[in-house]
C-alpha cells in the first residue's frame, strides 16, 4: 500500500505541476537523466539546443527525469546549473516513471503527444552508436525530426529506436 502510495504522489505531483506551469502545453518530451552518466553530461547541450529551436513553433514541456534513489535535489540543482539546463526535473526515487514509460536507459527520450501516447521514443541521435564509441558527428537526429514533423502536423517518419547509454538500476 505504501509503495502505491508513493507511485500516486510521483504521478499527481507531475499532473500538477504541468498543469500549473504550463496549461497550453501539447506536447511533453521525458528526457531520463543521470548526474553520473557522461552521455547525459554531453547531451544536455543537444536538449537545451533542440529547446531553444523550436520553444516558438511547438507547445512542449520538457522534463528531466532522475531515476535513482541515491540522487537527490542538491545533486540535480547541481547537474542543472553545471550543464545549463533550464527545464524542470525531478527526482524519480521510486522508479513510478520509469516503470510507467518502460525506460531502460539514460538519456533516453519518450515525446508524448496531449493525450500521453507516445510519438517518438529513444535515442536523441545517433551520435553513439554504441556504448562508449561515437561518430565525429551524428548523421541522423531522431529527436529534432520528430519535433519537426509534429510542427508539421505529420507523424515522424521514425517513432522509436534503442536507445544507448548507462542503464537504469531497478
Amino acid at each position: 500500500m505504501l509503495r502505491f502510495l508513493q507511485i500516486l504522489l510521483v504521478c499527481i505531483f507531475l499532473a500538477v505541476h504541468t498543469q500549473a506551469h504550463t496549461p497550453t502545453k501539447a506536447y511533453k518530451l521525458l528526457v531520463f537523466l543521470d548526474t553520473e552518466c557522461p552521455l547525459c553530461q554531453q547531451y544536455s547541450s543537444v536538449i537545451n539546443t533542440l529547446q531553444k529551436k523550436w520553444e516558438k513553433s511547438i507547445p512542449l514541456q520538457i522534463i528531466g527525469i532522475f531515476p535513482s534513489r541515491f540522487v537527490n535535489s542538491t545533486d540535480i540543482e547541481a547537474f542543472k546549473q553545471q550543464y545549463q539546463v533550464n527545464y524542470v526535473c525531478v527526482q524519480d526515487k521510486h522508479l513510478a516513471i520509469v516503470k510507467q514509460w518502460k525506460a531502460k536507459v539514460t538519456p533516453e527520450v519518450i515525446l508524448l503527444d496531449a493525450k500521453n501516447t507516445i510519438v517518438y521514443r529513444g535515442l536523441i541521435d545517433n551520435w553513439y552508436y554504441e556504448l562508449g564509441k561515437k561518430r565525429r558527428e551524428p548523421t541522423t537526429h531522431y529527436l529534432d525530426e520528430a519535433l519537426r514533423a509534429i510542427s508539421q502536423k505529420q507523424k515522424p517518419l521514425v517513432t522509436q529506436t534503442s536507445p544507448i547509454g548507462c542503464f537504469i538500476q531497478q
